[in-house]
């Protein structure tokens, strides 16, 4: 689920739309509806790695209710802060290559996910790529190196995931 409050968290310079506020009380109006209790909140693009929006959202939820996947950059992002955010409750990272319009090679893709999970493995984290369709086969050679890291992917245009349940 996407929180989006774009009047107390702008948005990224790069965002790519500007959305209509997604709070986290619509959230739950939302999914009180179908019964369901806890959450994970996904880090939209549109907020770049700035996961302010995301992790007030989590930190509301509480540890009891809530679960995020967020984004950032592993050169920048220290292993203290990667723990800080898993004690609150994070427990995924989103590499987001379709809504931001990149193009994606073999190498590319193989570099970025192995970044990723290096920087991750440790807390048992799970990368969530959200990429095109006919960019999937460019996952098959990539996660057996992965050595552990479970993945998610989101395809696009079809917003479905499935999961690397190694």
């Amino acid at each position: 689920m996407h929180v989006v409050d774009p009047r107390a968290f702008p948005l990224d310079k790069d965002a790519q739309y500007q959305p209509s506020p997604h709070t986290l009380t619509d959230a739950h109006d939302f999914l009180d509806q179908l019964g369901i209790q806890r959450m994970v909140i996904v880090q939209p693009s549109i907020y770049g790695n700035d996961n302010n929006c995301t992790l007030d959202g989590l930190q509301r939820l509480g540890l009891e209710y809530g679960r995020a996947v967020i984004q950032f950059d592993p050169d920048e992002t220290s292993q203290d802060q990667l723990k800080q955010w898993h004690n609150i409750g994070v427990r995924g990272v989103r590499l987001n290559f379709k809504s931001v319009g990149a193009t994606l090679s073999a190498e590319t893709l193989a570099a970025q996910m192995q970044k990723y999970a290096n920087a991750v493995r440790e807390l048992g984290w799970v990368l969530e790529t959200y990429i095109a369709l006919e960019d999937v086969p460019l996952l098959q050679p990539i996660m057996p190196r992965l050595e552990g890291v479970k993945v998610c992917t989101c395809i696009a245009p079809y917003f479905r995931c499935f999961y690397d349940m190694r």
